[in-house]
């Protein structure tokens, strides 16, 4: 739950749909971040006293963001904030959560990798993007704080999966004599353990419709079981309906992000 906000500050936009089965969608894409920003306070507890004190950052946006899931493990996002300033002397608000059962955790176990619209066995998945701001707008006009950050460049998405090396499949992916081999669509679910309505789970889904598979061959360190890791970059598509080079589906029970 709760979790929409931050897929439009890592999108820039972000559309609803639903409820069907007690459930909304919202499919965040690819949009303009200028003028999307957020307050974010951190209460930090003193040693010794254990008073929490409160640092308030306005003016945040996201600079990058990876989004990254192993065998065992919780599905993680890791984000790099940059704020306009940082402030000691507002007060700690109150912290408000889904009431209890109302939130679970997406984990490995509820998870699914398809490359090319085939499910296949991955040990580890990363998918990160760099959002391409300049976040150092600083001039000479009697105000030391920076100004709101502008994305100077395109953003960059790159994934790394971590395979098995079972067959050729994956290597001849980057391997392969023609450019067009390289290429393959790429998405990603995690879908929580119980239902929200009767038939449909809570979820979070990463579509990548031209991902390019870039790799090395495996290496034979040991006499353990040899390992595939692939990585490469989320391309745009040249044209259509599904041109971003990423985007994201949320089901939830929250009907807004």
């Amino acid at each position: 739950r709760q979790f929409g906000r931050w897929l439009k500050h890592l999108f820039g936009a972000i559309a609803t749909t639903g409820p069907t089965d007690s459930a909304f969608t919202h499919t965040a894409t690819i949009g303009s971040m200028r003028g999307l920003s957020q307050l974010i306070q951190i209460g930090k507890p003193m040693t010794g006293s254990q008073i929490v004190q409160p640092f308030t950052y306005p003016g945040c946006k996201i600079l990058d963001w990876t989004l990254s899931n192993d065998v065992d493990g919780v599905l993680q996002l890791a984000l790099t904030v940059d704020g306009m300033d940082e402030l000691v002397t507002v007060a700690l608000a109150a912290s408000a959560y889904p009431a209890a059962g109302a939130s679970e955790l997406l984990t490995y176990a509820g998870g699914q990798v398809q490359v090319g619209g085939v499910a296949v066995d991955v040990k580890t998945f990363s998918l990160k993007c760099d959002m391409g701001f300049n976040a150092d707008r600083r001039f000479i006009r009697s105000n030391t704080l920076q100004k709101e950050p502008v994305e100077a460049t395109m953003r960059n998405f790159t994934f790394a999966l971590g395979f098995e090396f079972t067959d050729l499949t994956h290597y001849l992916r980057y391997a392969a004599a023609k450019t067009s081999g390289a290429m393959a669509a790429l998405s990603a679910t995690w879908a929580a353990p119980t239902l929200i309505g009767a038939t449909t789970a809570a979820s979070l889904t990463v579509n990548a419709p031209n991902a390019r598979f870039d790799g090395d061959s495996p290496v034979v360190a040991n006499a353990d079981l040899l390992d595939l890791p692939v990585s490469g970059r989320l391309l745009k598509t040249p044209s259509g309906a599904t041109n971003d080079a990423c985007s994201a589906v949320y089901v939830t029970a929250d009907s807004v992000p």
